[in-house]
């Protein structure tokens, strides 16, 4: 994730311009719908803090983390639109995926540890940074982190591809090759897919495929 780290650190502002103010209203239900209510949810890859506040919004406790010190401090000034009683629901920690470990505390004293569960792990745009080799590892790795029952979103920019843009590395999945992953995942099942389009200005003509995944039940 190197080339995209350095990116998001020096284009950041940028960045934080074009994603903070998507609406992903629908591409949110079929994920919170799945959700208990009060559900801890952790937001992997939190980039501007965009989806933490939304789901914050609804209700849940939400622990975020990012590779990009730059984004964290972003996310950190997105939650500066959330009440005080919000804001004691949001944890934000900086790490990349390979190193991550539940830690610290919420605001209103609420501990995280390596032994916390999710109800839910979103992973909007994120996981597509990590190199093609690795994601099935890293994607075992967070399903542990998920309670039996929980749901894992991911999303891919669309069509079996990796490329480099604009210094940022990006593992694409058309269907078929979202489904070879899957098949390295034991334990998780896909109960729904959507392709959809970007929703950023100039971009309607590209296309990403979200995918909800759910942790078999013990």
């Amino acid at each position: 994730m190197d080339d995209s780290y350095r990116y998001y650190e020096t284009d950041g502002d940028r960045f934080v311009r074009e994603t903070r103010d998507v609406d992903l209203s629908g591409v949110y239900d079929p994920f919170v719908k799945r959700l208990p209510p009060g559900a801890l949810v952790l937001d992997a890859g939190c980039g501007a803090g965009r989806d933490t506040v939304a789901f914050v919004r609804m209700g849940y406790r939400v622990a975020a983390f990012d590779a990009s010190a730059a984004m964290v401090a972003a996310t950190e000034e997105t939650l500066t639109a959330l009440v005080p009683v919000q804001r004691a629901q949001a944890h934000v920690l900086l790490s990349r995926f390979e190193d991550f470990v539940p830690t610290g505390t919420f605001p209103d004293g609420v501990g995280l540890d390596p032994g916390t569960r999710f109800d839910g792990i979103w992973a909007c745009a994120s996981l597509l940074h990590v190199r093609r080799s690795e994601l099935s590892g890293v994607m075992r790795r967070f399903a542990d982190l998920l309670v039996p029952g929980g749901v894992f979103y991911t999303s891919f920019k669309y069509g079996d591809e990796e490329i480099l843009r604009n210094n940022r590395y990006f593992n694409g999945y058309d269907e078929p090759a979202f489904a070879r992953l899957l098949a390295d995942l034991p334990g998780l099942h896909l109960v729904h897919q959507a392709i959809t389009r970007d929703v950023r200005p100039g971009r309607e003509n590209e296309r990403w495929l979200n995918n909800y995944l759910v942790k078999e039940s013990i």
